[in-house]
């Protein structure tokens, strides 16, 4: 996925019905926030507003996934980028909090309290540098993420910071676009956790099945859904001859590990670094979707991003109308 640096941290609806996550049903939109995608191609610094603004419009997404944890292993503290929303964070107080993001940690709330959104933070992202130097380094590192940024047990002595304050998402993202060492044992770890705190654990693959970077650790680690980006891939896009296999080998690996597979999708034509990257126009949009929900274990529609769809004339309200005809026949 595309990651704009605008800004970034190194860390030491009345009356209207919201969704949120049913991993029972078709018909579920996820949505990737943080990273200012259409502004940056725009050049407009604060295009992207924020996330609990997005929450309070998006009536029709389910899944609002904040990027990213840019390397969760750096130094100190893992390195969060956010964009233009990145520069509200300011420095903490004391090293249980070395940076502290409220507004972030309060939209996450309301998000989830007010607009029934499930909320998951990701990790990578195309510019990601995400490195354990050892399993056990891997293992500690998933720990303290969960304790920085999920539901702490009561009794945890980990000192961790939290830079969401009291809130908590409810699960991770993995969108790791490189080979890295030691990243199952990461992940692994994640599960572990995430299964014990019934939260959820997620992963944002490419479409070539063969080729994905995380091919290793989807087959060896239980995800609740996957994300699967069908673009900037070639021949595995809508409309390239490969495509049909792909979602087949998709449907194939969801059916196998009781998961879920998305339909990753740029939400506007600047979404992706060059056009003609795999952003479908409404009908074509409709037509891909409805191929995909033939599938038993398809579960919706990913799109790449917030400040795209919002300003491409709100394409994700298209897409759930394509998800919804589909769903209904």
């Amino acid at each position: 996925m595309l990651f704009h640096s605008l800004a970034y941290l190194l860390l030491a609806g009345v009356g209207e019905v919201f969704a949120k996550y049913n991993k029972a049903e078709m018909n579920n939109i996820a949505m990737y926030w943080g990273q200012n995608s259409a502004g940056s191609k725009a050049n407009k610094a604060d295009l992207q507003v924020p996330l609990g603004e997005y929450c309070k419009m998006g009536t029709d997404v389910d899944i609002f996934i904040i990027a990213f944890v840019l390397n969760p292993s750096a130094p100190d503290h893992p390195l969060l980028n956010f964009a233009n929303q990145g520069g509200k964070c300011k420095i903490g107080t004391d090293r249980m909090s070395p940076v502290e993001c409220p507004d972030i940690g309060n939209d996450i709330t309301t998000c989830q309290n007010t607009y029934n959104k499930t909320i998951l933070l990701s990790t990578g992202g195309s510019s990601g540098k995400v490195s354990f130097a050892s399993a056990e380094a891997a293992i500690a590192n998933a720990q303290a993420m969960w304790d920085m940024f999920g539901t702490p047990s009561k009794d945890t002595k980990s000192g961790a910071p939290r830079p969401f304050g009291g809130a908590a998402v409810d699960g991770f993202d993995i969108d790791v676009e490189t080979k890295v060492h030691h990243l199952e044992d990461w992940a692994q770890k994640l599960r572990n956790i995430t299964t014990q705190q019934n939260a959820l654990l997620t992963a944002a693959p490419q479409c070539p099945f063969a080729e994905d970077p995380m091919k290793n650790i989807t087959d060896k680690v239980a995800f609740d859904a996957v994300f699967v980006q069908f673009y900037n891939n070639g021949n595995c896009m809508y409309g390239g001859n490969g495509h049909g296999a792909a979602v087949d080998e998709w449907e194939k690996w969801a059916k196998e590990k009781n998961s879920k597979f998305f339909l990753g999708l740029p939400a506007s034509n600047t979404a992706t670094p060059l056009e003609n990257q795999g952003y479908l126009l409404p009908d074509a949009m409709a037509t891909a979707v409805s191929g995909a929900k033939t599938k038993e274990h398809f579960g919706g529609v990913m799109l790449w991003d917030a400040s795209q769809s919002f300003n491409n004339g709100n394409y994700h309200v298209k897409v759930k109308e394509a998800l919804n005809k589909t769903a209904s026949g």
